[in-house]
């Protein structure tokens, strides 16, 4: 109930939605701050998340959505030493657990990370067309449950037949 006395009554509906779709509530905030607003202002429902620490990947988890809400985000992560919350938030799919460390898929993703990074285009169209979705890439690269994202779009490579049914 938290979360739904967080946010105005006109959201409930969404809100479910999130809830349902993600297993629960799971969020993620960034503070105010040039690089964080704009991260967030680029962020996008279904783009995929992992979290980095100690040189290695632990998480993995699909955006359901994003709010700038700072009564959310006090409710949740309070305030830090400058009084500032969390309130460019995330709401995520349930994370699943990967183990992978940094430098062993530097082809893939980044060498290395500093806060909150945005992965290359380029980097992601390798993924896609190597693995054919983000999700299978998670779950055979970082090894992570198949389908633990929770993705809804999955990526098949076109074949001959599909072009010739296409031309039909």
């Amino acid at each position: 109930e938290m979360v739904f006395d967080s946010f105005p009554t006109t959201y409930r509906e969404d809100l479910e939605s999130i809830r349902e779709e993600g297993n629960g509530f799971y969020a993620w905030g960034a503070v105010p701050g040039d690089m964080n607003i704009l991260r967030w202002e680029q962020m996008e429902q279904g783009d995929y998340v992992l979290s980095s620490y100690d040189n290695g990947y632990h998480h993995a988890a699909r955006v359901l959505a994003k709010y700038d809400n700072g009564r959310f985000a006090e409710r949740v992560w309070g305030r830090d030493h400058k009084d500032r919350t969390w309130r460019y938030m995330y709401f995520l799919a349930e994370p699943v657990e990967v183990d992978r460390r940094v430098p062993a898929v530097a082809d893939y993703l980044n060498a290395g990370y500093r806060g909150f990074t945005r992965i290359r285009p380029d980097k992601v169209d390798a993924i896609l067309s190597e693995f054919g979705s983000v999700d299978e890439f998670i779950h055979q690269v970082l090894r992570s449950p198949r389908g633990g994202t929770g993705a809804i779009r999955v990526f098949t490579p076109v074949t001959q037949r599909d072009i010739e049914e296409l031309d039909d």
